[in-house]
């Protein structure tokens, strides 16, 4: 075939290098270029929008393409995925024949009868002995992979479990399938960037082979844990909407401190919420900041026990190459104590009036929610530290050291911040006197944006 010929062909060759249109399925052109790259996917033809009805293939156009898959010797055991183009891109994949090739087409048109075109891409079907999918997301320490051991007929339970984020330079942890999942999202990594990833992939106990590719959005993936970690609160229990409101401002300005150690890490990621009345930290985060220095996740379940994530291994690699941010890390630590008398002193001496506009009353709340929350994690953490003898000062010391620290630092900020409440409660008892609340607890259950207008209707 001349190479006129070729690039006149409706049958596209997978990694070719033929540029495919620019509205092509983002999936399928992902194919297109990694296979290109020589990524172990298997060989394959793509069809760009031929022409069909709702009864399948034109026959002719079939025969042609039966033909072509001969020619090309590719095995008679196929995969046809076909890509919608709609609002909501969709896909349908199912294995196949040459001879039941122009059927599964036909299941393929009805299924996504309601998109506006319809790509195609027939892979050669490998005989695995493990397959599934795999994520990986960005700010996460680890990714996340669900396999099935066997072949779909088998009806095998599919299991779900976390496994190391390899970066440039790191080697594989596991000796099966599992370690060259883990190669195959770092070369995902690698040749496409850190972002959210979605691979489905087969392993046939010697080679790992990518099928499908998909770029995805954080919910399609995990949510975060959260869970309460009662050492690192220092709020007492107000109920109503108005806490709920402070833990949300301030869930940024509390993981910049961690933000700062493990840049990596997301920090688009909640950090803390209110959830029922209850202040609650995402421990998955957590995890992943303790799991960016290599440390082994048991390690995480000293300051959070309820943490039920896959235990995974230290990661000696990472841990070697993290070990100067580490000490940095633990020397910031053991200042804790020092910085947390410094906060005590200031908090004793703090004072408020209930005279003041209330976002100034607001904004007092929050630094206080925010420097004392810093001064308990440098402690709280350092406990952690200590166990595992990472501390720099003698260890009997320090840790009683912390522990006086962090008590009088939680009396201190909850001293505090009872302040700014009764601050707030005295303007509320006085709007009640008014008229211009149903009651003076009804300022717990407003929002900021409320109060500030009722405010400024006064003035």
């Amino acid at each position: 075939m001349v190479l006129s010929e070729a690039m006149n062909s409706p049958f596209i060759p997978v990694g070719s290098g033929q540029v495919l249109p620019w509205e092509t399925h983002p999936s399928l052109a992902l194919i297109h270029q990694l296979k290109l790259f020589n990524f172990p996917i298997p060989n394959g033809i793509i069809l760009i929008h031929p022409n069909f009805n709702q009864e399948g293939l034109d026959p002719h156009f079939l025969e042609e393409l039966q033909e072509e898959i001969r020619q090309r010797e590719l095995t008679l055991d196929l995969t046809l995925t076909a890509f919608g183009y709609e609002e909501n891109a969709s896909t349908f994949t199912r294995p196949c024949t040459l001879e039941t090739l122009g059927e599964v087409f036909r299941h393929a048109i009805e299924n996504l009868s309601q998109s506006k075109r319809i790509d195609f891409l027939i892979l050669e079907r490998i005989q695995g002995l493990a397959q599934g999918r795999a994520f990986s997301q960005a700010g996460y320490s680890d990714d996340w992979i669900e396999f099935q051991l066997g072949t779909p007929e088998d009806s095998m339970p599919v299991t779900k479990t976390a496994i190391e984020k390899l970066s440039l330079g790191e080697t594989r942890l596991q000796g099966d399938f599992r370690g060259r999942v883990q190669d195959l999202l770092r070369s995902v990594r690698r040749a496409l960037g850190e972002d959210n990833w979605r691979i489905d992939w087969i392993d046939s106990n010697e080679n790992i082979f990518l099928t499908s590719i998909e770029k995805t959005s954080p919910s399609q993936l995990d949510e975060d844990l959260f869970l309460r970690i009662p050492n690192w609160e220092n709020t007492p229990d107000i109920p109503g909407n108005l806490e709920g409101t402070v833990i949300s401002a301030c869930s940024p300005k509390l993981f910049e401190y961690f933000h700062h150690w493990a840049p990596e890490l997301s920090g688009e990621r909640p950090f803390v919420i209110w959830r029922r009345d209850q202040l609650l930290f995402n421990a998955s985060l957590v995890n992943d900041f303790l799991r960016s220095f290599g440390l082994s996740t048991s390690s995480v379940k000293l300051i959070i026990p309820d943490l039920s994530s896959p235990a995974i291994p230290l990661n000696t690699v990472r841990f070697w190459r993290s070990l100067p941010r580490l000490f940095r890390f633990t020397h910031d630590l053991t200042l804790g104590p020092g910085i947390a008398y410094r906060l005590i002193k200031k908090l004793n001496t703090f004072q408020t009036n209930p005279e003041k506009p209330f976002a100034e009353l607001f904004q007092e709340w929050q630094r206080i929610v925010i420097t004392s929350s810093h001064a308990q994690y440098r402690l709280s953490t350092a406990i952690l530290m200590i166990r595992f003898g990472f501390a720099l000062l003698p260890l009997g010391k320090l840790e009683s050291k912390v522990r006086l620290a962090e008590t009088l630092l939680r009396n201190s900020s909850l001293e505090a911040v009872t302040k700014v409440y009764s601050a707030i409660q005295i303007k509320a008892l006085g709007w009640y006197s008014r008229g211009l609340l149903p009651s003076d607890e009804a300022i717990w259950n407003m929002s900021q944006d409320q109060i500030l207008d009722l405010e400024g209707q006064l003035e």
